[in-house]
């Protein structure tokens, strides 16, 4: 049998191939899909400050050692820039995403309705502020599509469209009582 990891062209991968996946992939992308689906904005939330701690240490690595202090004094800042880092990384990542998104919608919105500079930033500033609060509920709903489309191409692939269509939709079910279930 073939587990399904070996893909001899990466350049173009197409949906056909997608859904044709052996049951090696398939397996990784259910449970990728799985993953995402139900804690999906955790998963985001921890690579995210993770990535953030690791570039914050990186870079005061790289600034100690132009500084040539001693090994033990680059350990400790490592290890305080990591935790500073990893403490922010969320932060700065929905208000990164805040502030592109603001920008980006007030400005075209702005040219659409054809109003001058000073609108224009007025109405992205308040895009800005509103983006910010709902980021969370847009990142988990985006990685909880994520997550049933790789059911989707995962089950489709093993068992075909019409139980893979059922699956998705019990696992939609399945997700939105688990999610009401934790508000209480």
């Amino acid at each position: 049998m073939n587990p399904g990891f070996g893909l001899t062209n990466l350049t173009s991968i197409t949906a056909i191939e997608l859904s044709k996946a052996e049951w090696g992939s398939a397996l990784v992308l259910l449970l990728a899909g799985i993953a995402l689906l139900f804690a999906g904005r955790l998963l985001i939330k921890t690579i995210v400050s993770v990535g953030f701690g690791v570039l914050l240490a990186y870079l005061g690595l790289r600034v100690l050692s132009l500084m040539r202090v001693g090994q033990l004094a680059e350990i400790v800042a490592v290890l305080v820039l990591f935790v500073i880092g990893f403490l922010v990384g969320w932060t700065v990542f929905k208000l990164s995403l805040s502030l592109i998104a603001g920008l980006g919608i007030g400005l075209i919105a702005g040219s659409y309705l054809g109003l001058n500079l000073l609108y224009t930033l007025l109405l992205s500033l308040v895009l800005i502020v509103i983006i910010y609060l709902i980021v969370d509920y847009i990142i988990s709903v985006i990685a909880a599509l994520a997550g049933l489309a790789l059911i989707y191409i995962s089950v489709n692939s093993l068992a075909g469209t019409e139980i893979a269509v059922v699956s998705v939709v019990l696992m939609a079910i399945l997700a939105v009582l688990a999610k009401a279930r934790l508000k209480k």
